[in-house]
């Protein structure tokens, strides 16, 4: 009815304010919405710029893609308008990608190529569950932090050379982003098999008290099919955090612990395994055998090439060993690697040399 009204009368001839108001996406004085506004000024003054996007969009858009929902099941999850102004309204947007890629050719069609976008959002589908018992309708919105990184990290100069924006770059924001919030949250990741990204990953706990894991964020190179879609010029680097799951992580109580009088070990192995074999299956099999000690695990090199066997690559993994109550001895140190090169070679299927 006020549409109708509107458009009878003139839009034109409603007066408007000097403020214009919106409906606030978080409430800042609560502590979620103090930890949306601490990421949101993180993000700003380190050179991203926020965009806030319409909900709507052409339902050709969502046929093409359906990442960033945890519940989306494919196409038939779109939600339609029942009666769209135009066919670019026409649906309900189950991702934040889309909007983010016509900002960035928007962008580059102006001559601003090295583009960082930020953005809060919300995605719509319909519940798995068919709806609730007091007979609302079956739809289910999730909240989203998305990020886009384009372009150059740096910006050239006389003395500074051009540096082009990469996977590591943009998990570094992931990690920052998660470490904020919920440090050592303890999530797990694995490869992000999503058809519109060239390469990926996942990470998600299982904090939620269910076997079922809990997906916390999505990142990785977005597809050249997508990008050509939208017209975009190189490559485009996209992650997605689920807002409220990455919330539940926050501790409700803060625990502050002594700085370990007794000094680490660090102790490195040279592992040779299959080129599907990823480094969260050799990470999770070392806390898995080692859970006292073991304190950090890392890559330190991989080498895929001529010199090694078709189909295999080498990873050097770094182990940081400590024990908070003692100093370790060396026959301690060395018993712990034989555990974890016991079981790198039985469960992983690795040829392993000790560095």
């Amino acid at each position: 009815l006020l549409k109708e009204i509107v458009r009878f009368y003139g839009l034109d001839n409603i007066p408007t304010g000097e403020e214009m108001k919106l409906p606030a996406l978080h409430d800042l004085s609560s502590s979620s919405g103090k930890i949306y506004e601490t990421i949101a000024d993180m993000l700003a003054v380190s050179g991203f710029n926020e965009i806030l996007s319409t909900s709507l969009t052409s339902a050709s858009v969502q046929n093409v893609s359906s990442i960033g929902n945890s519940n989306n099941s494919g196409d038939n999850n779109e939600i339609r308008m029942a009666n769209p102004m135009s066919s670019d309204l026409a649906a309900l947007r189950t991702s934040l990608l889309e909007n983010g890629l016509q900002s960035i050719s928007f962008n580059q069609n102006h001559r601003h190529t090295d583009i960082r976008l930020f953005e809060f959002g919300k995605t719509y589908s319909y519940a798995l569950d068919g709806g609730n018992e007091n007979g609302a309708a079956p739809f289910e919105e999730e909240e989203h932090l998305a990020l886009w990184i384009a372009g150059n990290t740096v910006t050239p100069n006389w003395k500074v050379k051009p540096v082009a924006s990469d996977f590591y770059f943009l998990k570094g924001w992931v990690e920052k982003i998660v470490n904020k919030i919920t440090p050592k949250a303890g999530l797990r990741e694995k490869a992000f098999n999503n058809s519109k990204f060239r390469y990926g990953l996942s990470w998600y706990s299982h904090s939620g008290g269910g076997k079922s894991p809990v997906p916390v964020a999505d990142f990785g190179l977005v597809s050249q099919d997508l990008l050509d879609r939208y017209k975009v010029i190189g490559d485009v680097f996209y992650a997605d955090l689920h807002w409220k799951n990455l919330l539940k992580l926050v501790p409700h109580r803060l625990t502050i612990k002594e700085v370990s009088r007794f000094p680490f070990a660090v102790r490195d192995l040279s592992l040779i395994i299959s080129k599907e074999l990823e480094f969260g299956r050799l990470y999770e099999l070392a806390l898995n055998e080692e859970k006292k000690l073991l304190k950090e695990v890392s890559v330190i090199d991989v080498y895929e090439g001529d010199k090694i066997e078709t189909g295999k690559k080498s990873y050097t993994l770094r182990f940081v060993l400590q024990d908070e109550t003692k100093t370790l001895t060396d026959l301690e140190i060395d018993a712990c690697m034989d555990k974890l090169m016991a079981v790198y070679s039985d469960k992983a299927g690795a040829i392993v040399r000790k560095s």
